[in-house]
């Protein structure tokens, strides 16, 4: 079954000073090919040091990391990609993507790496390729996209992109904010049990007692005692 790792909106404060890109003043957005390649390396060496297979740049999930990054950047805030299903060419058996907001590689990604969720995405055993775009915009604030991908058994995927000559931008001295939105898992659709409805059972009330023997006065008959028996009915299914 094909599962998709999409996620909620989660914002991050970076405790961590500005860190420089090394980049010049620019009047537009620009990609970020080297700072696409320092998250490349980074999640590369977490993986490594989890003992896990190193992730291979893929050059359709690249392209819409840097499709979506670029039209975070015009709306000036980070969300998830509801097309990305649709959008990746190889025959996928499992997509996640983690998106940030920041001022430099570094700090998103040890925000990344503190999210439980997104973490999920950075250490998945099955993922086998990535696509990280990277957008600077004139003001220095980087959005950034990152694609993760499993693929089926004997699927097929493009090679990797060449990279891309860019402007680079200088952050502004301030503490930046970190924010990020997490991972969480999505499979696809799947047939599930619906609970049985809570059906409450009530018991009949109790017959009034027979009346006593004659006598030259008869005694109140007692109340009637009224007996109520609630049962409530759970289903559970191990699979849901």
């Amino acid at each position: 079954m094909r599962r998709i790792a999409a996620g909620l909106v989660v914002m991050f404060m970076s405790v961590l000073g500005v860190v420089a890109l090394g980049v010049t003043p620019a009047h537009a957005d620009t990609i970020d090919s080297t700072a696409e390649a320092q998250f490349v390396t980074l999640i590369n060496a977490l993986r490594a040091s989890k003992g896990l297979g190193t992730l291979t740049v893929d050059a359709n999930l690249t392209s819409v990391a840097r499709n979506w990054s670029q039209q975070m950047a015009n709306a000036g805030t980070i969300s998830h990609n509801p097309n990305f299903p649709n959008q990746v060419t190889s025959d996928w058996q499992m997509l996640g993507e983690n998106v940030g907001q920041g001022y430099s590689v570094q700090s998103l990604f040890d925000a990344f790496v503190a999210s439980p969720h997104h973490y999920e995405n950075l250490v998945e055993p099955s993922f086998t390729r990535v696509g990280v775009g990277v957008i600077v915009t004139a003001s220095g604030q980087i959005f950034t996209s990152h694609q993760f991908m499993s693929l089926r058994s004997g699927g097929g995927s493009a090679p990797a992109p060449a990279a891309t000559t860019t402007k680079a931008t200088t952050p502004r001295a301030s503490t930046p904010r970190t924010t990020a939105a997490p991972r969480v898992t999505t499979p696809r659709p799947a047939t599930t049990s619906a609970p049985r409805p809570t059906t409450p059972t009530t018991a009949a009330p109790a017959p009034a007692p027979a009346p006593a023997a004659a006598s030259n006065a008869a005694p109140p008959a007692p109340p009637a005692r009224f007996v109520l028996a609630l049962q409530q009915l759970e289903s559970f299914d191990p699979s849901n």
